[in-house]
């Protein structure tokens, strides 16, 4: 290979679990404590989704921080989402867990903001899937 290719990085499904799936739900804020291996730890979000659900006009509510969050399912039409990982230094891609749900949340009253983010990554999805098609 010469200097001025890139090597692609290599996929592993071994890593896969098929025993479980995740919900992905995508959420306005910053943690500040990284792990050694760089992988974001945090406590805050295990009290955030009771049961029942809270709704507001058909979109989940939750609460973090004291801010009042909006959100709405994205739906991948004919696509499966995956949890990856990248490890290593040679940058393998693990595929991790199925994605069961995934969700964009944004503070109450930026729901221009959250609108726009979910267009933005449905138009990257259609135009990952045209450029790999």
């Amino acid at each position: 290979m010469s200097d001025d290719e890139q090597q692609l990085p290599c996929v592993n499904l071994k890593a896969l679990n098929s025993s479980y799936t995740i919900d992905v739900k995508m959420l306005p804020c910053k943690t500040s404590s990284i792990s050694p291996d760089k992988v974001y730890k945090t406590t805050e979000l295990d009290q955030l989704y009771p049961e029942p659900k809270e709704t507001t006009d058909g979109k989940e509510v939750l609460y973090l921080r004291g801010r009042k969050l909006i959100g709405e399912s994205i739906v991948l039409e004919n696509q499966t989402a995956y949890l990856c990982n990248k490890s290593g230094s040679n940058e393998t891609i693990n595929v991790e867990l199925k994605v069961d749900f995934l969700g964009n949340f944004e503070r109450e009253g930026n729901t221009s903001r959250l609108t726009n983010e979910k267009e933005n990554l449905l138009e990257y999805v259609e135009l990952t899937n045209n450029i790999m098609s």
